[in-house]
């Protein structure tokens, strides 16, 4: 049982148990104090952080945590090299990111905040990049225990701030948006001061150059930004065409639909540098026996989750959600599929194919943006959480057909490392 408990992947769960408690409770207090419009809203906000973090990176913390583990070498060192250009590439795509925000903001619904909103769509950006590479490095050099709390970091202190605003009755729109911005700015911080005590077995291989890093990172772009789910690519598609308050009712089934894709999150986040690690004769063999473990548990949760949600659901946020009941049993069942998508597409770039995995989330992602808008025009929210659940089948279908091909093409594994 000892041994059991101090698993990093036991660890990693408990971690994820955390997290998903702490969106949970954030998620109810801000339904609870700002309602369904504004809260949606908020999520649009959110999802333009989310989409100018991720074209920012291009990828670049797949490619840290590949070339970390692969070559052994220390995670400050491939950071230090690629930080002047990653700090002017995320500037800039922060303000298109705002400036995206305002064209929403002006052809469709209107702001709440106009002028508060965009600075804050800047100001998260940069914040989120930041924490996001630190994490990279962290992941690479397998320090499972600082990744484990450091990754539940941010949403712990934003949960704390969220509830304190709630019950001192000082909440609004742009405290909440800062709240969740204040463990991010923790992160890189501790994360360097990690990084800076050197391990036993660094500097077995060579540092990767900047282009280098920089190609496996586009190669490797769309799928590590997964943005079928991640960036809220959906959220802003539902708040443009169906309006802030379809959304609320979406992302409070989204806090349910976490429980089911954290899984897929949390052993990515194990198994992809175990499996750069190992010795290609073996990496297959190792990704397939956790790409069933992944499925046992996903499924699990999912049967859990449905058996309790109607009435929790209705409990935790009132009476004004019960008809986002259905559409969260559907994204519950949608996240078995996104979760296992985005673990498969880690598998991939781990085994030195990060362009096939890219491929997958494209077929993943069209899926998604015409189902979103098709079903979601025809069924409403419903129809648009439906969309979700095709998106993650065709992204599992094709990425477990490309796994089955690298398992054919094994021998040259080793020379794939740009895909």
């Amino acid at each position: 049982m000892k041994r059991l408990l101090s698993h990093p992947v036991v660890r990693l769960f408990a971690s994820m148990v955390v997290v998903q408690g702490s969106l949970f409770l954030s998620g109810t207090l801000l339904v609870r104090g700002l309602g369904v419009g504004l809260r949606g809203e908020l999520a649009l906000v959110s999802a333009f952080v989310g989409i100018g973090a991720q074209l920012g990176l291009m990828g670049l913390p797949v490619a840290v945590v590949y070339f970390v583990s692969s070559r052994r070498v220390p995670a400050r060192r491939v950071l230090a090299r690629i930080a002047r250009v990653t700090v002017l590439q995320v500037g800039v795509v922060s303000l298109l990111a705002a400036g995206g925000l305002v064209v929403v903001g002006l052809t469709g619904e209107s702001l709440t905040y106009p002028f508060i909103e965009p600075v804050f769509v800047v100001a998260g950006t940069l914040v989120f990049t930041g924490g996001a590479l630190a994490l990279a490095g962290v992941q690479g050099e397998q320090r499972f225990t600082a990744l484990t709390l450091l990754q539940a970091l941010p949403l712990l202190l934003y949960a704390v701030l969220v509830a304190l605003l709630y019950f001192t009755h000082t909440g609004n729109g742009p405290l909440y948006l800062a709240a969740s911005t204040v463990g991010w700015l923790a992160v890189p911080v501790l994360v360097w001061r990690i990084l800076r005590r050197t391990r036993p077995d660094d500097d077995e291989g060579v540092v990767p150059s900047p282009p280098e890093v920089r190609s496996f990172g586009r190669n490797a772009a769309l799928a590590s930004a997964s943005p079928t789910d991640l960036l809220g690519i959906d959220q802003v598609l539902i708040g443009s065409t169906l309006g802030h308050h379809a959304l609320g009712l979406y992302v409070v089934g989204w806090a349910f639909e976490t429980a089911t894709v954290l899984p897929g999150a949390v052993l990515a986040g194990f198994v992809a540098p175990r499996v750069a690690a190992v010795p290609p004769s073996m990496a297959i063999r190792v990704a397939w026996t956790w790409v069933v473990r992944l499925a046992v548990v996903s499924i699990a949760v999912c049967l859990a989750v449905e058996l309790v949600l109607a009435p929790l659901m209705v409990f935790a946020f009132g009476d004004g959600v019960r008809p986002g009941v259905g559409t969260a049993r559907i994204l519950v069942a949608a996240g078995v599929l996104l979760g296992m998508r985005r673990f498969l597409g880690v598998l991939l770039q781990s085994l030195g194919q990060p362009r096939w995995s890219t491929w997958a989330e494209l077929a993943s992602l069209l899926t998604m943006a015409a189902g979103v808008l098709v079903l979601g025009a025809a069924y409403g929210v419903h129809g648009a959480a439906t969309a979700m659940g095709l998106a993650g089948l065709v992204g599992t279908v094709v990425q477990l057909v490309m796994l089955v091909r690298v398992g054919r093409l094994h021998p040259g594994l080793t020379t794939a490392g740009t895909g």
